[in-house]
């Protein structure tokens, strides 16, 4: 019985350790260079201000959200619906492209085609 309860706590150690490996290995993303690049781009935001998923996004930017083009669909209903959104957040891209929910900023960075941001 012990041995079973040593293996479990054993296993359990190993993936604490690579989990936290991971996230501590994880390259931190330049995101006013992202933020620059998306701007630059013509990538806009739309959201609203007490979009749980928003916040969240505009988190993972941090001060540099500032930089980002953004649409409060709250203040530009119309605006929103001329480009139909219709879920929060949405990043519209120039060529008409929309990608909803929060994104990871690597993908941004790939579909907006920037240079690196690590």
């Amino acid at each position: 019985m012990s041995k079973i309860l040593y293996g479990g706590l054993f296993v359990i150690a190993v993936v604490v350790i690579v989990v936290a490996w991971a996230i501590v290995s994880e390259p931190k993303v330049d995101t006013v260079k992202l933020a620059d690049c998306l701007t630059e781009k013509g990538v806009i935001m739309a959201g609203t201000d007490t979009c749980p998923a928003c916040i969240e996004q505009k988190r993972q930017f941090g001060n540099s959200f500032a930089k980002i083009e953004y649409k409060n669909c709250d203040y530009e209903p119309t605006w929103c619906l001329e480009n139909n959104i219709t879920g929060y957040p949405t990043w519209v891209f120039p060529d008409g492209t929309q990608y909803r929910g929060v994104q990871n900023l690597g993908f941004l960075q790939e579909q907006a085609e920037c240079e690196e941001i690590y």
